[in-house]
């Protein structure tokens, strides 16, 4: 007998010496026994190679020690369950363990196959939580800027009618333009308001979304409520400000006309309003230009940021959300889960060699002589109770 078909008797638990003693059936199929073990073994190496390396960021040395441990495993179930006798529990548990790993096994080839929409996904999402935090910073500075813009506007203006002689100093009615700026607060507060409770709203329904629920709807709901709330807060304060502009436009006249002392006072004046107004918006570019470094950022490579978890979660919003993933999904199931029976199933339909029917012959006559042992036991019992004189049962 060959070498290799020591081998597989081996593998399949079975003494390679006692070969030609087995019939010819016995040794073709405990050899596809030797040979089928080997599938679910090379597919558990790999995928437990893949787990270390690629997700876990492990060496090569020890991915391939994880690798050989997850083959070592899967063969000690297999090699078991091949020199066990046929019983239903136990190839029910063996079936309901295949359907598990490849279930498993489905989602790991996914996320291989899947990687790059994965990683671009988990990407955007990064750039869409980093859009959300520097939204409300940036509109913020942009209102601002917009203040200090309006008043420069407005110093350089009033500076200008100073000198020209157009018209004199200006005294704004402060009443009706505090009570702008104080609506102009309560807008800012009632639209700060608002835009917590979209937030808020998010958050708690992206808490509700479950494993196979979808993510984007809620962000893209999310967004457009922002993005609205923006525009309204623009325009509202917007026209506050006009408000305040032609208040501030109005002359009475008091003053010396002319490039007087009133002239440089109002003119330092328009000059700090200038300095303020390129201050913030050299505040504004700068906030912006770091939204956007960090945007740029996320574009990288994001499969050594992110856990197993997190791409098992974005994989049902990426791959299952369309037919044909789904069924590449079912096929590459249904694959692994033929690999992982094949070997069970081959011993539960194999039919009874001549060895297995001598097997079972030998063990009935066994049976049967541990039987009449039994008898003689009790006959040999009962005549030495009557010789006693002592009644005897069973």
């Amino acid at each position: 007998m060959s070498i290799f078909n020591k081998y597989l008797f081996t593998m399949a638990g079975e003494d390679s010496n006692k070969i030609n003693d087995y019939h010819i059936d016995t040794i073709r199929r405990t050899s596809n026994f030797g040979l089928l073990i080997h599938i679910p073994m090379i597919i558990w190496f790999f995928i437990g190679y893949y787990l270390s390396f690629y997700l876990f960021d492990s060496s090569i040395l020890f991915s391939l020690i994880v690798g050989m441990i997850s083959a070592a495993i899967i063969y000690a179930i297999d090699r078991s369950i091949i020199n066990s006798a046929k019983t239903k529990p136990l190839t029910i548990a063996r079936c309901i363990l295949g359907v598990i790993f490849a279930i498993a096994g489905a989602f790991l080839v996914d996320v291989m196959v899947f990687e790059k929409d994965i990683n671009q996904y988990l990407s955007n999402q990064d750039k869409e939580s980093t859009r959300l935090i520097y939204s409300q910073k940036i509109t913020d500075k942009k209102i601002d800027v917009n203040e200090k813009r309006l008043t420069w506007l407005a110093a350089v203006n009033n500076a200008h009618t100073e000198a020209d002689g157009s018209g004199g100093s200006r005294k704004a009615n402060k009443k009706e333009v505090q009570s702008l700026m104080q609506q102009r607060s309560s807008i800012v507060k009632e639209f700060e308001k608002k835009r917590k409770g979209v937030v808020k709203n998010f958050n708690q329904e992206m808490k509700r979304c479950g494993f196979l629920c979808s993510e984007q709807p809620i962000i893209q709901k999310r967004d457009r409520s922002l993005n609205d709330l923006a525009m309204q807060e623009k325009k509202a304060i917007a026209l506050i400000h006009a408000k305040i502009e032609a208040i501030q436009s109005k002359s009475t006249k008091k003053s010396p006309r002319g490039r007087g002392e009133v002239w440089e006072i109002k003119n330092m004046h328009a000059e700090k309003a200038r300095q303020d107004y390129l201050k913030a918006s050299k505040a504004l570019a700068s906030m912006e230009d770091e939204l956007n470094t960090k945007i740029k950022s996320s574009l990288s490579d994001t499969s050594n940021e992110n856990g197993l978890i997190a791409k098992v979660k974005a994989l049902h919003i990426v791959a299952f959300e369309q037919t044909e993933s789904i069924i590449f999904y079912i096929v590459f199931f249904l694959v692994f889960l033929a690999f992982e029976l094949v070997l069970v199933l081959t011993k539960v339909f194999s039919p009874l060699t001549i060895d297995d029917k001598r097997i079972e012959h030998l063990a009935r006559m066994q049976e049967k002589e541990m039987q009449v042992d039994e008898e003689q036991l009790i006959q040999y019992q009962k005549m030495l109770a009557e010789q006693d004189g002592v009644s005897f049962e069973v």
